[in-house]
């Protein structure tokens, strides 16, 4: 079970990071910050978004394995 609490938390520290990123980026483009800074800012918001995007899609992942696992473990001990 410890195998499982510790995916489970790794999966939620790294949707919860990538909900903040993503957050963050989006306040940036949104409040022109990235545009009134320079043209490269922009970018830079807009890759940032993207990767807070993949990171909480593979945390997610790491979340329903987690669950799948606990699922399969308490259907053997029944």
């Amino acid at each position: 079970m410890e195998v499982n609490n510790s995916l489970l938390y790794t999966g939620l520290s790294g949707m919860n990071r990538g909900r903040s990123t993503v957050a963050e980026a989006a306040q940036d483009i949104a409040s022109g910050t990235a545009v009134s800074e320079g043209s490269g800012d922009l970018a830079t918001s807009i890759v940032e978004l993207k990767e807070g995007q993949h990171l909480f899609e593979a945390s997610a992942k790491v979340v329903n394995v987690a669950d799948e696992m606990l699922g399969t473990l308490l259907d053997i001990t029944a």
